[in-house]
């Protein structure tokens, strides 16, 4: 069974100095980009294909991020927000311009006119928990390609400081180590709760844990089902969504005995890295087999080769009044991530 890396292919990371700065600002999911008007629509392919994609499998469709154009004279003030996208070329002469090439050392326009580097990241330089890519392009009509040359790790780099403020956001009030460490006594592992997380349900049927949190107009769940899988072969997509299908029959029901099931498109599947384990991501809509509500959902299964089995974590959300859900998903996606085990492989959480 192969590992997936994730390879740094083309990104420089760019030191900043290691003092206290405050918590960068503005909310998960918006972007800053400075930019001419004239480079952004040169841009425009490669940014809708990586950052500006739109995720299907949300009940409306959602960009994966949203981009906003900031203002080169506002620049004092924006720098304190969490997202910052510069794009440019070598001879940008507009305030955009100006202001990126300011930012960057001339040793790393040499990188440009050479050939050898166009994006160079920066975390950190001026508030906690930020990032400030640059995209420098020796003409306007090269930009698209360039971001979409390896487009992965130019989404990835947002995508893992999103998860971490998320992630930092998520507990930063009281959390619940005592039900971590009833779950870490009966089950082997166990996952970060929030302050308002309940156990549903954890001895029902074979190797399930439910837990749920539940607030006005909006509930979020994530259950976790783990099967012994010696040989290391790893299950077929339509065997892991049977696998779903036939655990939410029995155990995610409404009061009425109706049950949850996985809309059969749209669906996504993407082979991860879960945590050092191989793993796949699955991203989708549940609905109970009434029809009478459904969701988004994200499930991560990994084979956990330490033990020889397989774990399949499970996130959902039900909010109707929310016409935004992107950010309830990632919140799903970073408990998921916080699993560790009681020995063996996996021991430290991720975050």
């Amino acid at each position: 069974m192969k590992l997936l890396h994730i390879l740094p292919v083309f990104f420089l990371i760019l030191s900043s100095c290691g003092d206290y700065k405050p918590l960068a600002l503005g909310p998960d999911g918006k972007i800053i980009v400075f930019a001419d008007s004239s480079l952004l629509r040169q841009a425009k392919n490669g940014l809708i294909y990586t950052l500006e994609q739109s995720i299907t499998t949300l009940p409306q469709p959602e960009p994966l991020f949203t981009l906003m154009q900031g203002q080169p004279g506002r620049f004092e003030d924006l720098k304190q927000r969490a997202y910052l996208l510069f794009i440019t070329t070598l001879n940008d002469s507009t305030p955009s311009g100006k202001l990126a090439k300011r930012l960057l050392s001339p040793e790393i326009l040499e990188k440009v006119k050479t050939g050898e580097q166009n994006i160079f990241v920066t975390r950190n330089k001026y508030m906690d928990r930020q990032l400030a890519v640059f995209v420098v392009a020796d003409t306007p009509d090269h930009l698209s390609d360039i971001i979409r040359s390896d487009s992965a790790n130019f989404t990835n780099t947002f995508l893992d400081l999103t998860l971490r403020r998320t992630a930092l956001d998520m507990f930063k009030r009281h959390t619940q180590p005592e039900l971590s460490e009833k779950m870490m006594e009966k089950t082997g592992f166990s996952v970060a709760f929030q302050h308002d997380y309940v156990m549903i349900r954890d001895t029902v049927g074979p190797n399930f844990f439910y837990m749920k949190r539940i607030q006005p107009d909006l509930d979020r769940w994530l259950w976790i089902h783990w099967w012994n899988q010696p040989s290391g072969l790893f299950p077929t997509r339509e065997e892991l969504l049977a696998k779903q299908d036939s655990i939410m029959k029995v155990h995610i029901q409404a009061d009425d005995s109706s049950y949850s099931e996985t809309v059969p498109s749209p669906l996504t599947f993407k082979e991860v890295n879960f945590n050092g384990f191989y793993g796949l991501e699955t991203r989708g809509t549940w609905r109970l087999n009434d029809y009478s509500m459904g969701g988004p959902f994200v499930t991560y299964t990994f084979y956990n080769d330490s033990l020889k089995q397989v774990f399949m974590i499970n996130g959902s959300v039900f909010g109707p009044k929310f016409p935004e859900k992107m950010q309830f998903i990632r919140e799903m996606e970073v408990i998921a991530k916080t699993i560790r085990f009681k020995q063996g492989k996996g021991s430290v959480s991720a975050f």
